[in-house]
C-alpha cells in the first residue's frame, strides 16, 4: 500500500510511460514462467516462441514493439491526436491521497472495471460481425499456436480502436491514470494467461466469474461450431447473458483461421496485408 502511494505521489507523466513499459515486461515474464512451471518445457509458450516459426516470430516482434514508443506514435496518428490529448491533458490528481482499501476507491475501481469489460465485450463482438472491422481483427486470429505473446498480436489500427474505447469509461467516471493502474494490471495479467499454452478451465472461477484459457481457446478455434463464441475479455457472464457462451470440453482445439493467408511472408508483409484488406473493404462500403 505504501509503495503504491509512493509511486502515485512521485510520478510524472513521462515516468508513468516508463513504469508502464517495466510493468509490461514484469507481468509478461511472470506469466511465461507460470506457463513453464505448470506445463514444462515441451508444452510451454517459451518452446513455441523459440521455435521461431513465422507465427511466433510475429508475436515476438509485436511484443517488442509494444515496449517502445512506436505503438504510441501510431496510435496518435491513427486516432488523429486523441490519444495524445487524453494522455497529456487528463487530470492526474497528483495531490490526492489514494487508498486502495478505501470504500469509495474500491467502488470506483470495480465500476470502471465492469463498464470497461462490458464495452470491450461488445467491441470484440462488433469486430467479428462487421466485415470491415473483421479485416483488422482477423490478424489476431491468424496465430497458429496460442502462446503468451499471442496476446500482443493486434494490428496497429485495431490497437488504436481498442485504446480509444478503453478511455470511454475513464472519461465518464472521472478516473485518473493512477486510479486505473490496478485495473490495467489485472486485465493485462488475465488476458496474457488466456493466451498461454495452459488449457485450464479454472474450475468454479472459470465457470462463473472469469474467462479461463480453456474458454478463450474455443474463441480461437478453427471449428465452425465455435465461431462467434466466447467474446468476453475478463468476465464470463457477458457471454452467458447474451447467448454467446460455449463451455470447454475434452476436444482438442485447433486454433487459427480456416483460410489463413498470414504467416507466410513475414511480419511486415502481414501488416501490409491487413491494411490492404481493410482499405479494400472500406472502398466497397463507400461505393455502396
Amino acid at each position: 500500500m505504501e509503495l503504491y502511494d509512493f509511486i502515485v505521489r512521485h510520478s510524472t507523466l513521462s515516468s508513468l510511460i516508463y513504469k508502464r513499459t517495466v510493468t509490461i515486461i514484469v507481468i509478461t515474464i511472470s506469466i511465461l514462467l507460470i506457463d513453464l512451471l505448470v506445463l514444462g518445457w515441451r508444452r510451454s509458450s517459451l518452446k513455441i516462441i523459440f521455435s521461431f516459426r513465422k507465427s511466433s516470430q510475429s508475436d515476438m516482434i509485436l511484443f517488442l514493439l509494444s515496449l517502445t514508443k512506436v505503438y504510441y506514435f501510431l496510435e496518435i496518428v491513427f486516432s488523429f491526436g486523441f490519444v495524445y490529448v487524453f494522455v497529456h491533458y487528463t487530470p492526474h490528481n497528483e495531490s490526492r491521497h489514494y487508498d486502495l482499501f478505501d470504500v469509495h476507491t474500491l467502488l470506483n475501481v470495480l465500476i470502471t472495471f465492469t463498464v470497461t469489460d462490458f464495452l470491450r465485450y461488445w467491441y470484440h463482438r462488433l469486430f467479428h460481425k462487421v466485415d470491415i472491422l473483421w479485416q483488422l481483427h482477423a490478424y489476431h486470429h491468424s496465430a497458429e499456436e496460442l502462446n503468451v505473446l499471442a496476446f500482443y498480436r493486434h494490428h496497429f489500427l485495431e490497437a488504436t480502436c481498442s485504446r480509444l474505447l478503453s478511455y470511454i469509461p475513464i472519461l465518464l467516471i472521472g478516473n485518473s491514470a493512477y486510479t486505473i493502474f490496478p485495473i490495467w494490471v489485472a486485465m493485462y495479467s488475465i488476458e496474457l494467461m488466456q493466451h498461454s499454452s495452459i488449457t485450464s478451465d479454472w474450475g468454479l472461477v472459470g465457470k462463473y466469474v472469469l474467462i479461463s484459457p480453456a474458454v478463450h481457446r474455443i474463441h480461437h478455434s478453427k471449428c465452425k461450431q465455435d465461431f462467434d463464441k466466447n467474446f468476453g475479455q475478463i468476465f464470463i457472464f457477458w457471454d452467458k447473458l447474451f447467448g454467446t457462451y460455449a463451455a470447454p470440453d475434452s476436444r482438442q482445439i485447433d486454433v487459427g483461421l480456416t483460410d489463413n493467408k498470414f504467416n507466410r511472408n513475414g511480419f511486415l508483409a502481414d501488416v501490409f496485408l491487413v491494411f490492404t484488406n481493410f482499405t479494400n473493404q472500406l472502398r466497397k462500403v463507400i461505393k455502396h
